[in-house]
């Protein structure tokens, strides 16, 4: 089944795609399929959509600042339950940057916070830290006494 990520901050240009590359993400990879921004009026759309797919990711809260706000967060929460909106959001110290994207955070059942290459995860459930790579995550977050040259960066 294929994910939809609307792309609304950096579109599915050359940088994006060359980003997509060096993270390993192959253009014929069909699990994942990316969008430029579209409108929130448009996004109903797809949503409304039978073969609308169950899981949504959207980046970034800050691009969408202007469409989410004034309850219409509230109103596609409400009206597409049973899909997972997965809202990527810039922070300023530590915290979702824009009122969306805090409104957006508070009302997360689960939070990912990801920060050199260490997802902390909160909210609603058990929690925990998952580690994209271990030596490299220790690295930026002091956790290792090893030297730099020990790893393979």
């Amino acid at each position: 089944m294929r994910r939809p990520c609307i792309s609304g901050e950096e579109g599915t240009e050359m940088e994006f795609t060359d980003s997509c590359k060096r993270a390993g993400i192959k253009e014929t990879n069909c699990n994942i399929h990316f969008i430029d921004y579209e409108p929130l009026d448009e996004l109903n759309k797809r949503l409304k959509s039978r073969k609308s797919e169950p899981v949504i990711f959207i980046d970034n809260m800050t691009v969408y600042d202007d469409d989410l706000k004034n309850g219409a967060l509230r109103k596609l929460q409400k009206e597409f339950p049973k899909k997972l909106f997965i809202f990527i959001a810039h922070e300023e110290a530590g915290e979702p940057y824009r009122a969306t994207a805090k409104l957006c955070k508070r009302l997360a059942k689960i939070i990912c916070h990801v920060e050199g290459l260490a997802c902390d995860v909160s909210g609603r459930c058990p929690g925990g830290r998952i580690l994209i790579n271990e030596q490299k995550a220790a690295l930026y977050h002091g956790e290792s006494k090893l030297m730099p040259e020990q790893y393979n960066i």
